[in-house]
């Protein structure tokens, strides 16, 4: 991975951590927008995912859903992953979780136009605690995949 990639990798997990917390933010509020909740989790979501697949050198789907079927995810699959990285049965769950969570992304910004259904009326705060829940899930899984790779790179040093 050349450094390029890296910081183009590092900044989408940062703004995937900005969402988290903005995220969190709006969550403790008395009356929140669940239905910002579920779009900025959705979003963090995405993007912790993108970083992954930077973080392994692999160009990212040009889409909301990552599929287990595309060329770039079955590129990444078929990647060397650091020895010390533990968590590569997890990128299957962090595919499917890009996945579940796109099917939300239009009804969380804008509703069901057709009959006028606004978004906020749509989810609980169960829904926005459990899209809270997967985007923590995910960033964890891409932030375990970006200290194996430094750790790789130090143990390659010696």
């Amino acid at each position: 991975m050349d450094n390029k990639e890296e910081k183009y990798a590092a900044n989408l997990i940062k703004k995937s951590i900005n969402n988290i917390e903005k995220a969190e933010k709006e969550l403790k509020k008395l009356y929140p927008v669940l239905s910002n909740v579920i779009t900025l989790c959705q979003l963090s979501i995405e993007l912790s995912t993108k970083a992954l697949f930077k973080l392994m050198s692999t160009d990212f789907p040009r889409d909301h859903e990552i599929r287990f079927e595309s060329k770039e995810t079955e590129k990444l699959l078929s990647k060397y992953f650091p020895k010390n990285f533990y968590e590569k049965d997890k990128i299957y769950r962090l595919i499917f979780l890009t996945q579940f969570w796109k099917k939300f992304y239009l009804l969380a910004k804008y509703g069901n136009e057709k009959f006028n259904i606004g978004p906020d009326d749509l989810f609980e705060k169960e829904e926005a605690e459990v899209a809270l829940k997967h985007a923590k899930e995910c960033l964890n899984i891409t932030r375990s995949l970006e200290s194996s790779i430094q750790i790789q790179k130090l143990n390659d040093l010696e």
